[in-house]
């Protein structure tokens, strides 16, 4: 395998990048399924981070645990960032892809569209049921620029993700709402999908069909 940055804590699907779309998925869960899925309807190449602390580096800032006897979020994004901007600067210069795309599920999603605010290096974002309730998150979001490189946006979110008791879990959906909405507004071609279903079920399905709108918009025309 080509020797890439933070090459040991990287899975590879499918053929050499050049020319192609790249999607480059934070995930803990290998991704064969999805690829497998999709490579006889497109040419592209998927590529999984793994190896993560996720609280850690998928969070923005420091966030208190929401539940008792689970683990506080550490607020490591940023360094993160710096790690997935080296191999995406790295996969532009050696193999100058059509596209690169940042996508992820949960937590992961909520990364995707930090990543795209605060880096030019991505085309657009696929947030699966992305952790919108983040405390602060919104308005941090809605107050800074995004990337002009960003075309496309798909926000995903399960119907009874905000059928919760916790009050900050609630918001959930209408805070995918709000920024999908905003996002609109600003020019960019955006979706938002409502999944049958709540936070844990068909997470990978639910990234499959981020990943297939986003590919079906890198056709030829």
């Amino acid at each position: 395998m080509e020797r890439y940055p933070i090459n040991e804590h990287i899975e590879i699907y499918g053929e050499d990048p050049s020319g192609r779309p790249v999607i480059i998925v934070n995930e803990e869960d290998p991704l064969d399924k999805i690829y497998n899925d999709l490579k006889t309807r497109y040419s592209f190449t998927l590529i999984r981070i793994k190896d993560l602390n996720w609280l850690d580096d998928m969070s923005p800032w420091y966030c208190k645990a929401l539940f008792k006897g689970d683990k506080d979020c550490g607020g490591n994004a940023l360094d993160h960032l710096k790690k997935v901007e080296m191999l995406t600067s790295f996969i532009r210069k050696k193999f100058d892809p059509c596209s690169v795309f940042i996508a992820g599920y949960s937590l992961g999603g909520l990364f995707a569209l930090y990543a795209a605010i605060n880096s030019d290096l991505f085309d657009g974002v696929i947030s699966a049921s992305g952790s919108f309730w983040y405390p602060d998150f919104i308005d941090y979001a809605r107050k800074r620029k995004i990337s002009d490189k960003v075309r496309y946006i798909y926000f995903s979110i399960g119907d009874k993700e905000a059928a919760v008791r916790n009050k900050i879990l609630r918001k959930v959906e209408e805070n995918t709402r709000l920024l999908a909405d905003h996002y609109r507004s600003k020019g960019i071609e955006t979706a938002f999908v409502l999944n049958k279903g709540n936070h844990f079920q068909n997470s990978k399905e639910r990234l499959n069909e981020g990943i297939t709108w986003i590919l079906e918009r890198q056709k030829p025309a």
